[in-house]
């Protein structure tokens, strides 16, 4: 039973420490349903491997209020600038894009460290850390270690897969 246990253990090491930053992907997405939301008005499509990719597109996307991915027809992916009512549908996964402050997916703002941070649970959170903290413009925060970083300047973000960034108006 014991080297069961130990396989088990070298088994998850190597899992984890075979991981690459793709599988960081962005970890507030959103819980994946079997309702599908559709909209009047379609801004965008795309081809995208997993229904979260589909979700980021929209997050990504200015405007963008619902996301369609429709896996078992060739992965495409829909966005809508406005919603209708859900029905069910056990050939798509949609999900509706709540914004509870404005932030750029795989984006990092290197410059300007105010060296005040803390750990937090979502990126708005962190968001919510500079807007009640003086002299904050910006932040960036890490997907991995959930470090939120205090930013004294609105500088270019710059493409970063594991972290999320905004700024404060």
């Amino acid at each position: 039973m014991a080297a069961l246990y130990i396989c088990l253990v070298l088994l998850t090491v190597v899992i984890i420490s075979e991981a690459d930053e793709t599988s960081y992907g962005p970890r507030f997405c959103p819980k994946l349903d079997k309702t599908i939301r559709l909209g009047n008005t379609l801004i965008g499509s795309s081809i995208e491997e997993r229904a979260c990719d589909c979700y980021q597109r929209c997050v990504d996307m200015t405007g963008c209020k619902v996301w369609v991915y429709y896996k078992k027809e060739g992965k495409q992916c829909e966005l809508f600038l406005d919603a209708t009512p859900p029905l069910w549908n056990t050939k798509t996964v949609t999900g509706l894009i709540d914004r509870p402050c404005e932030l750029s997916d795989t984006k990092d703002r290197p410059e300007g460290d105010m060296g005040h941070g803390r750990f937090v649970d979502e990126p708005c959170d962190c968001h919510d850390f500079c807007v009640d903290f003086d002299g904050c413009k910006a932040w960036a925060w890490n997907k991995r270690t959930r470090w939120c970083r205090l930013k004294n300047v609105v500088n270019d973000a710059v493409y970063k897969k594991t972290h999320v960034s905004g700024v404060v108006e």
